[in-house]
């Protein structure tokens, strides 16, 4: 069932943006048996903007389908550019407030890497909430639990910092949220906020990035204004990640009030990169099926990468989001399984279409000759990695023979 109005400013005035029908309703819960895997949860992606606020949510959202629980896993510790990326947000939120002597928390915490990385800095305390969470670390606390005003009522304890990194996107009333984070903050308190750009995106066309879990959308506009509703005065907007998250240190300043309205502008270039990004679907559908390679299309041996990925099948890197959406998305692709470094994905099946994750110690040249990265920034760790396993093994950006990228 759409929503009506949009849950950011309540207006009912909506443009449908792109729809991305049978998408699992998981991307980080893994299914133990092929089977399952293909019978696994699925739902509709109904991307809409808000004409008023130009808020961009899925108004066929149904929040009932993604309750996490113990089974989510979307660790990336193994990833030395990910682990990189951890100390910089931490200095930049350093760089504001001094941790040291700290109250912190931190919202949606998963296994508690980031937790790991503030303890460093001698906080005064630093406790983790997710209900997903590990509860069996010492270096600091983590509550297996949802963060919601039942949390705070049970846990009034004072928070000096907040950090909420990839989980307001899972919110399908983000300004709700912020503004329980400002309840949580004594005066002045800072918060740290990562989260997609939905910016990025979209100017990169990568439209494997769009996922069930994934409700809300953040353009960098959208993300200033919302802020300032919520009640919070933005000191540091950062583009990390190669561009891709925002990394936002905001203080409590305000008091909460209406989002103000977008300008005409900015909603119909929204409208015209999501008309791009949604054609290059479409192109990369065609690119990368076997009937495309029946047809004699790559006779030209223009795409070399794109020849042996075709004729020998391919592995993605990667059994996370942009992993599971390219495979169910790409589906009509020779793509043979996934191959990631989380023990927790391995030998499991990815929801939707089946496909197997093997771990990088399972692959051989024999069974593994061309392996194609979805995210960029990890490209040449996995070049390095696959290296030391078999230089015969083909590795390669799935975004450059798909020919993504800027086209303005």
């Amino acid at each position: 069932m759409k929503q009506k109005i949009c849950p950011v400013c309540g207006s009912p005035h909506q443009n449908a943006l792109l729809t991305l029908p049978e998408i699992p309703y998981f991307v980080n819960c893994l299914c133990d048996e092929e089977r399952a895997a293909k019978q696994s949860g699925c739902g509709t992606q109904s991307l809409a903007q808000c004409c008023h606020c130009g808020f961009v949510f899925n108004r066929a959202f149904e929040a009932q389908n993604v309750i996490y629980g113990g089974g989510y896993h979307a660790e990336r510790a193994a990833s030395a550019y990910y682990m990189k990326h951890l100390q910089k947000i931490a200095e930049q939120i350093n760089s504001v407030q001094s941790i040291a002597e700290a109250h912190v928390l931190e919202v949606a915490c998963n296994t508690g890497d980031f937790l790991q990385v503030l303890s460093e800095y001698q906080p005064q305390s630093c406790v983790g909430v997710d209900p997903s969470g590990d509860e069996s670390c010492e270096a600091y606390r983590i509550r297996r639990m949802l963060f919601d005003k039942a949390y705070l009522e049970q846990y009034p304890d004072p928070v000096d910092i907040i950090v909420s990194r990839h989980m307001i996107e899972h919110i399908a009333s983000p300004l709700e949220m912020l503004r329980l984070f400002g309840e949580a903050l004594q005066k002045d308190g800072i918060l740290y906020l990562e989260t997609p750009r939905l910016n990025w995106i979209l100017e990169n066309h990568v439209f494997y990035d769009f996922t069930y879990e994934h409700c809300s959308y953040y353009t960098d506009d959208f993300m200033t204004r919302l802020l300032r509703a919520a009640g919070f005065a933005v000191l540091q907007m950062n583009f990390s990640y190669d561009g891709q998250y925002f990394s936002i240190v905001a203080r409590k300043q305000f008091e909460p009030g209406e989002i103000q309205m977008a300008e005409s502008g900015v909603l119909r270039q929204i409208e015209a990169d999501f008309l791009e990004t949604e054609a290059c679907l479409h192109r990369a559908q065609e690119r990368l099926s076997v009937e495309s390679t029946l047809a004699g299309t790559l006779s030209k041996g223009r795409v070399p990468l794109l020849k042996c990925a075709l004729q020998t099948g391919f592995y993605l890197w990667g059994a996370s989001g942009k992993g599971v959406m390219c495979c169910n998305l790409l589906s009509h692709s020779p793509i043979l399984g996934c191959i990631d470094n989380n023990p927790f994905k391995q030998k499991k099946f990815i929801p939707g279409t089946g496909h197997p994750v093997l771990a990088p110690t399972s692959i051989s040249f024999d069974t593994v000759k061309c392996i194609l990265v979805e995210n960029d920034v990890y490209l040449n760790e996995i070049k390095q990695q696959v290296g030391e396993i078999d230089r015969r093994i083909f590795v390669g950006s799935l975004n450059e023979i798909l020919g993504l990228g800027p086209v303005r």
